[in-house]
C-alpha cells in the first residue's frame, strides 16, 4: 500500500501531524500489509517528528519487521539523514 507522507502538509515538524501519521501507519500495519512511505512532496522533516513517527512502530513491531514491511520512496538525501538518525537513536 502506498502512503503519502505529505497527507498533512509538506513539512512534518509537529507532534500533532506526526501523531496522525503514525496512527494511520499503525492501522495499516495492523492489517499485516506492507507499506510504501512516499516522501515525494515532503520538503522538511525534523528528527523529533521522525522519532515520534517511528518509535511507536518499533516499540510495537520491532525494528526487523519495519525493515521488511516498510519501503521508503522518493526520499531526498537530507531527509534520508533525518530518518536514519531518528531510527538509529530509538
Amino acid at each position: 500500500m502506498n502512503y503519502d507522507m505529505a497527507k498533512f502538509g509538506s513539512n512534518i515538524t509537529s507532534d500533532e501531524n506526526a501523531g496522525k501519521i503514525v496512527d494511520e501507519i499503525l492501522e495499516i500495519f495492523g492489517k499485516n500489509e506492507s507499506i510504501d512511505l512516499d516522501f515525494k512532496s515532503i520538503s522538511l522533516m525534523t528528527t523529533t517528528a521522525a522519532k515520534e513517527i517511528f518509535k511507536p512502530i518499533v516499540d510495537k513491531y520491532g525494528l526487523e519487521k519495519i525493515s521488511k514491511k516498510i519501503r521508503f520512496c522518493n526520499v531526498a538525501e537530507d531527509l534520508k539523514i533525518v530518518i536514519s538518525t531518528a531510527i538509529d537513536n530509538l
